[in-house]
């Protein structure tokens, strides 16, 4: 626990917050993780979490368009730092954020009430304008997801067990998330892990589950970015000069 405390003291101080705010960042999530689980005891309260386009899904779809000018604000800053390879990354995605807010919107679909092109309803699951419901590309998404939540949550972990300071170069800024976004990033990896090892078709409690599990990965990804878009803000360097 000593360690685990110290760790998230260096944390802190490195990425520039309190260490409050992050244990608060550490913690947070899964508290209200839990507490929306507690309420799967109540099935009508857990419909209003959990349910499709339900407070859940609303969140997410808020958090991933917040991602997009994260992203391109911190693909700028690597840009203007002549770090063009990274600066491409980041901006690829702010446009994979483009796409996964669309779908989580069925492209507008769901908002303005336009009905499904006939090619497409036969196509897709659920006869909506999207693409995440049309063959195996769901379960591919769910792969990618899952793979991101699996490094980043172990990166930062296995970097203060074996590195320490990211004092020295930008990629160790740029590809190791702060140790305090771990458990989020782990928690999204656990339960996706968990359905593919325990319950592949598992039913309506325990599959619906998983949007939080995803709101936690995206909020997770939005603080890095917000992290990363104020340590590369050239007006910090100014200042600490």
């Amino acid at each position: 626990l000593s360690t685990v405390t110290s760790w998230m003291r260096m944390e802190a101080d490195e990425w520039g917050v309190s260490t409050r705010t992050a244990w608060i960042l550490a913690l947070g999530p899964l508290v209200v993780a839990s507490l929306v689980g507690l309420t799967a005891a109540y099935r009508p309260l857990y419909r209003i979490f959990v349910n499709e386009d339900a407070l859940v899904e609303w969140l997410q779809f808020a958090i991933v368009v917040a991602l997009v000018p994260a992203g391109i604000l911190v693909a700028r800053r690597l840009r203007a730092q002549r770090q063009p390879a990274l600066a491409a990354v980041f901006a690829v995605a702010a446009v994979g954020a483009v796409f996964i807010a669309g779908e989580e919107i069925s492209w507008g679909q769901r908002i303005l009430g336009w009905s499904t092109p006939d090619g497409l309803s036969e196509l897709n699951e659920q006869g909506e304008t999207n693409l995440h419901n049309i063959g195996n590309v769901l379960q591919v998404m769910n792969l990618v997801m899952f793979l991101t939540a699996v490094v980043a949550g172990l990166a930062p972990i296995v970097w203060r067990w074996g590195a320490g300071s990211r004092d020295g170069g930008l990629a160790r800024w740029i590809l190791v998330p702060p140790l305090f976004l771990a458990t989020s990033f782990l928690f999204a990896a656990s339960y996706r892990l968990f359905r593919y090892a325990l319950m592949p078709e598992a039913r309506y409690t325990v599959s619906r589950y998983g949007e939080v599990g995803e709101l936690l990965l995206y909020g997770a990804l939005l603080a890095f970015a917000v992290l990363l878009a104020r340590r590369l803000d050239p007006r910090r360097h100014d200042r600490t000069a």
